[in-house]
């Protein structure tokens, strides 16, 4: 799904090969600062500016923050998948509250 020069987020690095902007590893910690940070916080900003990712991975590091991300990805996403969204002007990405977490059970 990406380009050799394409880039991707999701907050862990799942995809070695790519790389993933922003930079940004989303530990409990991180995840803390980026809610505290709110709207104009570095990771919502980056999701919305012209070097947004071209692909975007939620899983249970980014759910933590759906209610923050889910302006930017509406505005700059399609869902591909349940857990994918690629880069697409027209947007229209909504969080789904059913889809199933990526990794389930794995890290709970």
């Amino acid at each position: 799904m990406l380009a050799s020069g394409d880039t991707y987020f999701d907050g862990i690095g799942m995809v070695p090969p790519r790389r993933m902007e922003p930079r940004l590893w989303l530990d409990a910690e991180r995840v803390r600062r980026t809610m505290a940070e709110g709207e104009d916080g570095d990771l919502p900003t980056a999701l919305q500016g012209d070097g947004r990712p071209d692909l975007v991975i939620e899983s249970y590091r980014t759910d933590a923050l759906k209610d923050l991300l889910h302006g930017p990805l509406a505005k700059g996403y399609r869902r591909e998948t349940p857990h994918i969204l690629m880069r697409d002007p027209r947007g229209g990405a909504k969080f789904d509250p059913n889809r199933p977490y990526l990794f389930s059970g794995i890290y709970r």
